[in-house]
């Protein structure tokens, strides 16, 4: 019986060692002997059951404390990307006041056995402890990290930085709005962003450079798209309509009038525009009065709303003077030769006053506002005819001109024999 007692002690406390106190064990040794004198084998057996006792209290203490101490420094808080974990010789250590850099290896966790958990704490090297006087407190780096989540948003665990998000998410893409038009128009286009902007449609790509403006021309009708990454925003250009004519030169004049012909060869709702004159139609007449080039341009608004243009040149080859003769022959049989009025002035439906000037001293010869009174060559002063081959001077004053037309026409007439 007492062996077994006995080998059931040694055997529970094999592998542990309590520190040794020879104070202690010589009261505890005195106390037995006094109770139990060492003469009686009964008291020698009591004084080794009660020996065995205590140490075994003793050593329970000890096997309970380190197993505890243990198990705390298998799961250390995971402070940083990459941990250590150390077992701290001196109990009264805290890592909250010791900057220590810990690793931990989760996925490679290995369960010590009884004998290993007795020798942690004898094996520990001092060697493996890495120590960094940067190293925040515990309690600072993980307010830190919960402050970067709120930041952008993070749901995941603060203490897990590989999940936290430093840079910032929201970044702003502008992308200029574009209104539906017709081909043809120029648009300015600034790109604001710090990437690259596209303009893509059909039979067309334009790349503007980051903070630059471009001023584009859209001829094709479709659709256009401008890409900034993956945002996008669109527009329509519309088809221009047709349009095109012809000048008509054969007719001169027409009712006194230097006409020129247009005709419109294609388009709807077309406009004309020559001279700083507008007129509509498909067909209008155009009056040049002075001798050059003279621009005309035609303008087609479709049933979309666009408009389209085009611009040709038209020559007159002389100026227009109210198509008047520069002599007549005065007595002659022939009404139409006999007397002298700017043929125009019998031809248009026109208010005017014409005189009739002697260039020598400037006295007036002859005036009317009658289209059918011409001048037939007698100086109303002295009432007889002037004199033949003298070149005299006549002015024409129109009150009601056409557009573009001058109110004032001027030239010289000679009164000639047969």
């Amino acid at each position: 019986m007492k062996n077994n007692l006995e080998n059931s002690i040694k055997e529970s406390i094999k592998g542990y060692e309590a520190p040794y106190n020879a104070a202690a064990w010589t009261a505890m040794s005195a106390k037995l002997d006094a109770k139990m004198p060492t003469g009686s084998s009964g008291g020698s057996s009591l004084k080794w059951i009660a020996a065995g006792a205590a140490v075994l209290v003793v050593a329970s203490a000890t096997y309970f404390g380190l197993k505890e101490d243990t198990t705390t420094q298998e799961n250390p808080i995971a402070v940083t990307e990459n941990t250590t974990t150390v077992s701290p010789k001196d109990d009264n250590t805290s890592a909250e006041n010791v900057g220590i850099t810990t690793q931990t290896n989760q996925d490679n966790t290995q369960t010590t056995s009884d004998n290993q958990e007795q020798d942690a704490s004898d094996n520990f090297d001092e060697s493996n402890v890495e120590t960094n006087s940067d190293v925040k407190p515990i309690s600072d780096i993980v307010e830190t990290d919960q402050l970067q989540a709120d930041n952008v948003n993070d749901k995941t665990d603060p203490s897990n930085n590989d999940n936290l998000k430093t840079d910032n998410p929201d970044v702003t893409i502008s992308i200029p709005s574009v209104a539906d038009h017709c081909a043809g128009k120029f648009v300015t286009l600034k790109n604001t962003n710090t990437s690259e902007m596209i303009v893509e449609g059909p039979n067309y790509a334009k790349t503007i450079a980051a903070g630059t403006t471009s001023i584009l021309n859209f001829m094709d009708a479709g659709s256009y798209i401008i890409r900034v990454g993956t945002t996008t925003n669109s527009f329509e250009v519309k088809s221009l309509p047709k349009v095109d004519f012809v000048i008509d030169t054969d007719n001169k004049f027409d009712k006194g009038l230097p006409t020129t012909k247009l005709i419109g060869t294609s388009g709807s709702n077309l406009e004309w525009s020559f001279n700083n004159i507008t007129a509509k139609g498909t067909e209008v007449d155009a009056h040049f009065f002075q001798k050059g080039n003279h621009s005309i341009e035609l303008t087609s608004t479709g049933s979309n709303g666009c408009r389209n243009s085009i611009t040709k040149d038209h020559y007159a080859p002389a100026d227009y003077n109210l198509m008047a003769v520069n002599a007549f022959i005065p007595g002659h049989h022939d009404p139409l030769r006999n007397t002298f009025m700017p043929f125009a002035l019998v031809e248009r439906d026109v208010k005017f006053n014409l005189i009739i000037l002697d260039p020598k001293d400037g006295h007036t010869v002859f005036q009317t506002n009658d289209s059918s009174n011409g001048w037939d060559g007698i100086d109303k002063r002295t009432g007889m005819q002037v004199n033949k081959e003298s070149t005299y001077i006549w002015k024409v004053t129109v009150e009601n001109p056409e557009r573009g037309e001058s109110n004032e026409y001027a030239g010289n007439i000679i009164p000639i024999s047969k």
